[in-house]
């Protein structure tokens, strides 16, 4: 334990940013909240739901004529999902909002009390899931279905 001149421990005032710059962040994530959030509804409700992001399992099937095995093995797949791409794209701006909200309102605290100490894990968090799911739907549009290479490339 360091001592003081006086003979006092001495005690460590945590960091914090200032107030005026507090309340800017604040005031800008909460408009990014709706910003992003509203980007996330406006795509839905703009958009066609004609391009569907459907990932399948490649599969082998076994051949059989007069039900007896040839010996042959077919390739075929089984779709394991299906749904609008549209709603893989607009998770961008969902996972953003979230992000916002939490720094604005639920982590307010933990959140400036990290860029006090010149660190912001919460972009980071929000960068591993939205460019995860960039990264798949990229590659899907690149004609990648399959489940074990999206998984790959995920990873």
């Amino acid at each position: 334990m360091s001592m003081t001149s006086a003979g006092t421990a001495a005690t460590a005032t945590p960091k914090t940013i200032a107030p005026e710059r507090a309340r800017s962040l604040s005031r800008w994530n909460r408009f990014l909240v709706f910003a992003h959030g509203g980007q996330f509804v406006l795509m839905l409700l703009i958009s066609g739901t004609a391009v569907l992001f459907e990932v399948v399992v490649p599969t082998a099937r076994p051949v059989i004529v007069n039900g007896e095995f040839t010996g042959g093995i077919e390739p075929s797949s089984v779709m394991l999902v299906s749904f609008p791409l549209v709603y893989l794209i607009a998770s961008f701006f969902l996972m953003s909002a979230i992000a916002h909200a939490s720094a604005g309102f639920f982590l307010r605290g933990r959140y400036e009390g990290w860029l006090a100490r010149g660190m912001n894990p919460l972009r980071w968090v929000e960068y591993a899931f939205s460019s995860t799911v960039m990264i798949v739907a990229i590659a899907y549009l690149s004609f990648i279905t399959e489940f074990p290479a999206l998984v790959a490339i995920a990873g």
